[in-house]
């Protein structure tokens, strides 16, 4: 049987711990119009809103290899209103079908005074194969999407 691993990376965010976990948590589908290239498409699939356990989302995405758009539908399984923390399940998707058997991922936002908050992102997954890739590709790419969000929603708060 393969061995869970973890990734993890954390950026500083120039924007209110708060704030950043109502966009990540209520309202992603404002991640797609402040990081079109990056998510072009996110939609609640099952459930009354985003941020209730249980709820499935679908992301679009362009994969941090070549850029071509792929899907993958996320589980949320916890959320921590005092902490802003959140974990999701990767449930179904093209990277998960090719390269995982299990993926989990848990964010968390700690303020870092009344403008800016460091956000930690953490993958833990199961390959299918000593041949997948690491999905380090996926956090870096999730941590330039918070640079590239962040950087906006500051400049337009």
């Amino acid at each position: 049987m393969a061995q869970i691993k973890e990734y993890q990376g954390q950026v500083e965010a120039k924007c209110g711990a708060d704030k950043v976990f109502d966009i990540w948590t209520r309202n992603a589908p404002k991640v797609s119009n402040m990081c079109p290239g990056k998510f072009p498409k996110i939609e609640l699939v099952q459930g009354d809103c985003y941020h209730t356990p249980g709820a499935i989302v679908s992301w679009t995405y362009a994969t941090p290899v070549d850029g071509k758009h792929e899907s993958t539908k996320t589980k949320l399984e916890g959320i921590d209103e005092k902490k802003r923390s959140f974990s999701y399940k990767v449930i179904e998707g093209d990277a998960m079908n090719k390269y995982y058997n299990t993926c989990k991922v848990t964010v968390q936002i700690i303020p870092k005074g009344e403008n800016c908050s460091i956000v930690k992102y953490r993958v833990e997954c199961e390959k299918k194969s000593e041949d997948a890739p690491d999905p380090n590709m996926y956090v870096e790419f999730f941590i330039g999407c918070i640079e590239e969000t962040y950087c906006r929603l500051y400049s337009s708060a």
